[in-house]
C-alpha cells in the first residue's frame, strides 16, 4: 500500500466531511440568526444532560416550531454525517428527535436518515478505501471482529440467505454497526441488499430511541434506554430474523435428497 496512495485517500475524505461540515454551518448559522435565543442556551456538545435543560427544550421546540423545515434541515445534516463519517452519538439524536417531533413523524424521519447514512458511508467506504486499510484499522480497532463478521457473511451467502443474515447483523444490540457500513463493500454485499437491510434491521432501535426522547424525563442516563428488557427483546427479534432462513435452508436440504 503506497503512502501516497493513503495520503490521497485521507485528503479526499477530509474534503468531503468539510463540504459536509460547511454546509451544515451554514444552516446553522442561519437559523441562529432567526432564532438568536437558541444560539445563547446551545452548545454544540450535545449531550443528555442538555437535553434535560427545560430551557434547551424549550428554545429547542421553538425553533422547530418557528422554523420547521429549516431546523429539520440542520437536524437532518449533523444525523448524516454523524451515519456517514462513522462518528458515535446516534443515541443522542434519536432521543432529540423524540423531544422535538412526535413519534409519527420522528420515528420514519430517523429510520430514513439512518439508511441514507449507512449507505453514504457504503458508498465512501467503496470509493476511498481498500480491503488492506480495512484490515489494517480493524486488527487496531477491533482485532479479529472482522474475520468473524467474514464467517458470518459468507456461510450466509453459500445458504442464500444474505438478506436474513444482514438483519439479524443489524438487530442483533451488540454488533457494531460502523464496521458493517464500512465494510459491506468489502465483504460482497450488493447495495440492494444492504440499504433495505439497514433500513428494516435497524427500526427497533431506533423505535426505542426515538420513544425515550418522548419520555426525556424519566431518563438518568443513556444506558436506561436498554435495559435488560429492551436488550432480551432485541435478541429476540434478531434469533426471529434467522427463522425464515432457517426453514428455507432445510426445504433446500429435503430438495436435495428428493433430486439425489
Amino acid at each position: 500500500m503506497a503512502a501516497s496512495d493513503v495520503t490521497l485517500a485521507v485528503a479526499k475524505l477530509a474534503t468531503v466531511f468539510a463540504a459536509c461540515a460547511g454546509i451544515t454551518y451554514l444552516l446553522f448559522a442561519r437559523l441562529l440568526a432567526k432564532e438568536p435565543t437558541l444560539g445563547s442556551v446551545l452548545s454544540w456538545s450535545l449531550s443528555l444532560e442538555e437535553l434535560q435543560r427545560p430551557e434547551v427544550k424549550v428554545e429547542l421546540r421553538r425553533a422547530m416550531h418557528d422554523e420547521f423545515y429549516l431546523s429539520l434541515a440542520c437536524f437532518s445534516c449533523v444525523y448524516f454525517i454523524k451515519q456517514t463519517f462513522a462518528i458515535p452519538g446516534s443515541v443522542v439524536l434519536n432521543l432529540l428527535a423524540g423531544v422535538l417531533l412526535p413519534l409519527h413523524i420522528a420515528f420514519p424521519v430517523v429510520c430514513f436518515l439512518t439508511m441514507c447514512g449507512a449507505s453514504c458511508c457504503y458508498l465512501l467506504s467503496s470509493m476511498l478505501g481498500s480491503r488492506e486499510r480495512l484490515v489494517a484499522f480493524t486488527d487496531y480497532c477491533l482485532p479479529g471482529k472482522l474475520e468473524v463478521l467474514q464467517a458470518k457473511i459468507t456461510a450466509a451467502q453459500e445458504d442464500n440467505r444474505l438478506f436474513f443474515g444482514l438483519l439479524f447483523l443489524r438487530i442483533f444490540p451488540f454488533s457494531p454497526n460502523w464496521l458493517l457500513n464500512i465494510a459491506s463493500p468489502y465483504l460482497q454485499i450488493p447495495m440492494h441488499l444492504f440499504a433495505p437491510a439497514a433500513l428494516l434491521g435497524l427500526m427497533p432501535y431506533n423505535f426505542v430511541t426515538v420513544k425515550a426522547g418522548s419520555m426525556l424525563a424519566q431518563l438518568t442516563s443513556v444506558r436506561d434506554v436498554f435495559d435488560a428488557p429492551t436488550l432480551l427483546g432485541f435478541l429476540a427479534l434478531a434469533v426471529l430474523m434467522l427463522v425464515p432462513a432457517i426453514i428455507k435452508k432445510r426445504e433446500a436440504a429435503k430438495l436435495k435428497q428428493h433430486t439425489n
